[in-house]
């Protein structure tokens, strides 16, 4: 038998709600003005990203 790749059979794809999403962010925005570095490199990323999608 050939092993497959993916998920199991029968799990489902779970996709974050918005409000959930928008509590990602504003713990990233707590941990950067902390000062965490990490934090702060990914609201970088995630606002890059960002103004690609509005530009295009």
């Amino acid at each position: 038998m050939a092993s497959t790749r993916g998920r199991p059979r029968g799990s489902r794809n779970i996709k974050p709600s918005r409000k959930a999403v928008r509590g990602y962010y504003q713990l990233l925005r707590e941990k950067a003005e902390q000062g965490d570095t990490m934090a702060a490199g990914w609201l970088a990323q995630l606002d890059l990203l960002n103004q690609k999608e509005s530009t295009q």
